[in-house]
């Protein structure tokens, strides 16, 4: 804990009021709580004294800063052990589905009609996964507070993005929901992480993104 710290304390981030404003959003969101200035704080909230911070850092993607906690430094993501391979969607599986459909117009003598392709990313997908409350004295992140210099402390209740548990937790859910829009409500849909897509005639795709839509609300 000392180290990180240390080392939080001793960096410059440029980005560094855009994290901290983008920390206490999640916190007014209910995604984590905090911030706390004081180490036995931390402990209380997470209900042990050993627990561990991760630095949080600002990478700049696509002109915005996005929020990466860097679990590997302090061991958390190296301490993680993997039970399972990802399922995830693939270009060849998109490439399969699309000819498949193809083809079944052109044998039903509407080759003329047109396939769409529809695309949702979710917000804050990693956040949405809770943490249990015994492992949230893995998931402390640690920042600066702009001005003051301070060390601040956020106990994440949602999953951070840069964990590797994340992922995998994440993809759970992920993979759940896609098995439920294909088998029950019959959407072809695939997922890739937090994008759910899919590929369907003209006539039905703008049904199937809203059915997509509202079952992730529920």
């Amino acid at each position: 804990r000392k180290e990180v710290i240390a080392r939080i304390r001793k960096k410059t981030d440029k980005n560094a009021a855009k994290l901290w404003e983008k920390s206490i959003q999640d916190a007014a969101a209910g995604y984590c709580i905090g911030p706390f200035f004081d180490e036995d704080t931390v402990s209380e909230a997470v209900g042990s004294k050993d627990w561990i911070p991760t630095e949080r850092l600002g990478v700049v993607q696509k002109g915005k800063v996005r929020e990466v906690d860097s679990a590997t430094i302090n061991f958390v993501n190296t301490s993680t052990v993997i039970t399972e391979r990802l399922g995830l969607g693939s270009t060849d599986a998109n490439v399969a589905l699309i000819r498949i459909l193809r083809r079944r117009l052109r044998n039903k003598g509407q080759a003329g009609r047109q396939i769409l392709g529809w695309v949702l990313d979710e917000t804050k997908a990693y956040r949405q996964i809770p943490v249990r409350p015994e492992h949230r004295r893995f998931s402390v992140v640690a920042l600066k507070e702009p001005g003051s210099g301070r060390i601040g402390f956020f106990v994440m209740i949602g999953h951070s993005f840069g964990l590797t548990a994340a992922v995998y937790n994440y993809n759970r859910r992920s993979r759940l929901i896609d098995e439920i829009l294909v088998n029950l409500l019959e959407v072809l849909s695939s997922f890739f992480y937090d994008d759910k897509f899919g590929f369907e005639q003209m006539e039905t795709a703008l049904s199937s993104i809203a059915c997509a839509i509202s079952f992730h609300h529920i």
